[in-house]
């Protein structure tokens, strides 16, 4: 009853804001005249951003100043009948002049769609000229920065994966996965949207996805008050590549990477057919990681002579497959509806062979041999429908509904066998894992200009259901032992409610964004049909700001706050006790409880022949869940869970720099230097761990005659943290790639080799604890050759089309 309440009084409150900003928009429909238009580059015709758009009356006098958005586009509104002249300038490119009449004798109000204004860079002069200067590679706005894929040729040899080292911001671990400033804790989405290929492990679809069938790779760091505030360093968005031309296009590459990795083959195709709009993106690969050592050495420090040592050999692989699509379909002017359905497959085989010697003080030298099967299955199925309402008179006017449904499923299974026993009775056994994960979203956009300020409202509802079934199973002649449960089932329910409202405006050369996000989040969890164990419920203000100024015609300068919230996962959530290797247990918390993160962010860009991107962020957190490492001297077991006991403050500085020496070479840096401080704050495990870390990338390519290219890359990075109680050792990678176009480009054929000097590479993670040091090591194959086969073929007149807003959940941290 009482949940029901409150639901009633959220729609209420959620229906007031909505109306309250629709009547705020009603007060300013007198605007009589307005001016729009989009600045394209005319040699590649990509929107060209900070354009200074002037508008000068009849007597040559400035009256409005504007500047073009990431789009491209601007928009002049309140401007009294008259005849004007616009005047279009920026660094690197010819200034435009052009007349513009506002003058109407009926005394309607005017908009002036100028349509695409092209602009033409200073060194395309003429027709004898030709052009072979690069695209500018990196642009930025109030929320985000985007990375064009197209202006790199390396997105011709290197995956999805492997190229985000080059996007600034965003780099990758020594397990190969993506930080973002060097946080786990972030969203992809793909086309501005979730996906279920991406959600959960996105490595295993990014490692087979071409990089040529990308347009660009957006990192929003400080995102807006529409999307949901939960667990974000930010989102990573790809965009994939459509081509503005009618009919159809699209790329297929195959790719071979050896001796870790293995063939795949991938694409994306757009069409359209009329009024209906589709796109297409699909793939399939194979991922073998051959044999390779592992060893484990822990030491006690409250018992002398107290130790285990393991060693043994582990090797993998893997099949997967993913298929997601679009369609959208205009049935008028102001009504859009837009879907798109992804599935994603993988299924996954490891064997280890393990030989463990340990002893103690008080007993007798101990040890044996395992052998051990792991099978991993996991499946999603994502869904999504979203209808868009325009309205007359405004096309910057639009309401938008959206539905998502969202589901996984990822079934875990471990055979263990024991031999060679020394003073060991353990028996064989054999652990499973069902994990399931169903989550249902409903949510209403609106979106209103209120004079020359943009103005967003909406309401958002998830319904999220966890689950997993576990158990342990021992053979019938054997004992399980006394605290290990045979079979538990356990069921987490989460749902958010939201609503939002945010405003952003443009004055001059300043822009400035702001909103709040209101949320409220009911949880029960529980084991079987028992009474609930967790029943939670707490509300949250987030609020979000960004400041902009541009210096010059092409410099910027943004300061921006966030605010957000980190729920947990059911793979940090769930009870069931990983025991595949006898001597290291893990598991979820069922009590975890979400904690919010505050981040300022201070940045500064230019791009002018030189392209630089500077981001000073400090981000403080309590309460933080950390992953809790501690050792049972009684069982010799090392138990690791998580706790909401961590916390922490650092100062990152995120740069950029693209720098072209010639015209055919050009030369690129991206890093990040990170001071970090990080404790638990619980008395019986008092650590506290402060580290700097700096993990950077200098790339570099020529372009020779005849359609061929050289490119290299080198990566160092230096210790890295992953908790108070745990630290990664560094590396320093390298890359070597030869690429040679085809067919007037529309074949491309490229080879590659990682790591040529460096077959193996010895993975670290140091783990201290409040009585014991303990350090786990991996062998791992470091060189690796690859060869990629890209053919593009097709052509569109129209980018497919998608509804300007969808659902976006963004608050899950993964483990």
């Amino acid at each position: 009853m009482m949940k029901g309440k409150f639901y009633l009084r959220f729609l209420i409150t959620a229906a007031i804001l909505i109306i309250f900003t629709i009547s705020a928009q009603g007060q300013y429909n007198e605007v009589r005249h307005k001016i729009r238009g989009t600045v394209i580059d005319s040699i590649f015709g990509l929107p060209v951003e900070f354009v200074t758009i002037t508008l000068m009356g009849s007597d040559n006098t400035t009256v409005r100043v504007a500047q073009s958005k990431i789009d491209g586009t601007f928009l002049f509104e309140e401007i009294n009948p008259d005849d004007y002249s616009l005047l279009l300038t920026i660094v690197g490119y010819r200034t435009r002049s052009l007349p513009v009449s506002l003058r109407d004798s009926t005394g309607a109000a005017v908009m002036m769609d100028l349509g695409a204004l092209q602009m033409t860079p200073e060194q395309f002069a003429t027709s004898e000229v030709v052009v072979s200067a690069a695209k500018p590679a990196v642009r930025q706005s109030i929320d985000r920065l985007s990375y064009d894929l197209q202006a790199d040729a390396d997105s011709k040899i290197l995956t999805a994966l492997e190229m985000m080292r080059k996007v600034p911001f965003l780099s990758l671990d020594g397990e190969e996965n993506i930080l973002l400033k060097g946080s786990r804790n972030y969203r992809i989405f793909i086309n501005g949207k979730p996906s279920g290929l991406v959600e959960r492990n996105p490595n295993d679809v990014l490692r087979s996805m071409p990089a040529s069938s990308i347009a660009r790779i957006e990192v929003i760091t400080n995102p807006p008050a529409r999307y949901d505030a939960e667990g974000m360093a930010g989102i990573i968005n790809i965009v994939m590549l459509k081509s503005p031309d009618e009919g159809y296009k699209g790329s297929l590459t195959l790719h071979e990477k050896f001796p870790v990795g293995g063939p795949g083959l991938g694409g994306s195709m757009s069409a359209q057919i009329g009024k209906l709009q589709l796109s297409l993106l699909a793939g399939v690969a194979l991922h073998h990681i051959p044999k390779v050592s592992n060893t484990l050495h822990r030491n006690s420090l409250l018992e002398a002579g107290n130790s285990l040592e393991q060693f043994g050999t582990r090797q993998s692989k893997q099949t997967s497959g993913y298929l997601g699509y679009e369609w959208s379909y205009q049935i008028d002017e102001r009504q859009l509806i837009a879907s798109q359905l992804s599935v994603n497959k993988a299924r996954t085989g490891t064997t280890i062979a393990q030989q463990s010697l340990f002893q103690t003080v008080r007993e007798d030298f101990k040890g044996y041999k395992l052998d051990a099967a792991k099978s991993l299955w996991g499946s999603s199925f994502d869904a999504s429908f979203n209808y868009q309402l325009g309205f007359k008179g405004n096309k910057d006017k639009f309401l938008t509904l959206s539905y998502r449904y969202y589901g996984y499923d990822d079934l875990q299974r471990d055979e263990v066998f024991f031999s060679n026993r020394i003073n060991v009775e353990d028996s064989n056994y054999l652990q499973s894992n069902d994990q399931r994960f169903a989550e249902q979203s409903f949510q209403l956009d609106f979106v209103s200009p209120i004079g020359s300020v943009k103005s967003e409202a909406g309401v958002k509802v998830i319904l999220r259901n966890n689950a997993s079934n576990f158990a342990h199973l021992f053979p019938h002649d054997a004992t399980p032992p006394s605290n290990v449960a045979e079979s538990i089932p356990f069921r987490y329910q989460q749902d958010v409610l939201s609503a939002y409202n945010s405003y952003e405006y443009a004055w001059g050369r300043w822009g400035v964004r702001a909103g709040a996000r209101l949320e409220q989040t009911l949880i029960k969890a529980n084991f079987s049909s028992n009474e609930p164990m967790v029943n939670q419920r707490y509300t949250n203000i987030i609020p979000s700001f960004a400041l902009s100024r541009q210096l010059g015609s092409n410099e910027t300068v943004k300061v921006a706050y966030v605010q957000q919230i980190s729920r947990p996962s059911i793979q940090r959530l769930n009870p069931f006790v990983d025991r595949s290797n006898p001597n290291m247990e893990s598991s979820g918390n069922p009590s975890l409880q979400p904690y919010t993160f505050n981040r300022v962010q201070l940045s500064y860009a230019t791009s002018k022949r030189v392209s630089v991107n500077f981001g000073l962020d400090y981000t403080f957190v309590r309460n933080m869940d950390f992953r809790i490492t501690t050792f049972d001297s009684l069982r010799n077991i090392t138990r690791s869970t998580y706790d909401n006991i961590g916390s922490g403050d650092a100062l990152d500085l995120s740069f950029a720099v693209r720098l072209p020496i010639s015209k055919n070479w050009d030369l690129q840096v991206n890093g990040m230097l990170s001071s970090i401080w990080a404790a638990l704050d619980n008395p019986s495990s008092a650590f506290s761990s402060r580290i700097i870390q700096i993990n950077f990338t200098i790339s570099s390519a020529y372009r020779f005659p005849k359609g061929w290219r050289a490119s290299g890359s080198i990566n160092p990075v230096t210790r890295s943290f992953r908790s108070p109680q745990e630290q990664a050792n560094g590396f320093v990678g390298s890359t070597l790639g030869l690429t040679k176009e085809l067919l007037d480009g529309k074949l491309s054929a490229s080879m590659m080799i990682s790591n040529p000097f460096t077959k193996y590479r010895t993975n670290n993670i140091y783990t201290l604890g409040e009585s014991f040091t303990q350090q786990a090591s991996s062998n791992d194959y470091f060189r690796s050759f690859g060869v990629n086969l890209t053919y593009n073929f097709g052509r569109l007149k129209e980018q497919v089309k998608n509804s300007s807003r969808g659902i976006v959940n963004d608050d899950v941290l993964r483990k």
